[in-house]
């Protein structure tokens, strides 16, 4: 994504993604006329999305026990919660699926699986802990995400 950080003059990087002079120039004179809508007939179909589970019913669906409340302003928050599973035996994950309760304020998810336990050590009494930059335990597996649009 623009704006390209290498300066130029030091020499051609694989798949560049600088902007030209010229593709600059057009989006300055784009904003510059206070930005117009195209040609409405131009526009892509709205994507199609499937109702229900996207991947047909799950075996096993795991939920938040409770809501968490998120203020209403200030930085971003980072938070791990942990979902306890409770399964009597060894399973495979074949696919995941995220749904989140707020789509207003939640931006991301990644989904871990931790055997060790060392995260429902850090975890307090509303199941979970501040995690900037990853669950901070070692030992843990990144078995899923999801962001807006997937």
């Amino acid at each position: 994504m623009p704006p390209w950080k290498p300066e130029p003059g030091y020499g051609k990087f694989a798949n560049e993604r600088r902007f030209t002079d010229d593709q600059i120039a057009l989006i300055r004179a784009w904003a510059e006329n206070g930005a117009p809508e195209g040609d409405p007939g131009d526009k892509p179909p709205l994507p199609a999305f499937t109702d229900g589970w996207q991947a047909g019913k799950p075996d096993q669906i795991l939920a938040m026990p409770s809501s968490f409340a998120v203020a209403s302003s200030g930085h971003d928050l980072f938070r791990c919660f942990l979902l306890p599973l409770n399964l009597d035996r060894d399973v495979y994950v074949s696919g995941t699926e995220f749904r989140p309760g707020n789509r207003r304020i939640v931006h991301h998810a990644l989904v871990y699986v931790d055997t060790t336990g060392a995260a429902r050590a850090r975890a307090g009494r509303d199941g979970g802990y501040p995690c900037f930059g990853g669950p901070g335990v070692p030992g843990v597996n990144l078995i899923g995400g999801w962001v807006p649009g997937t």
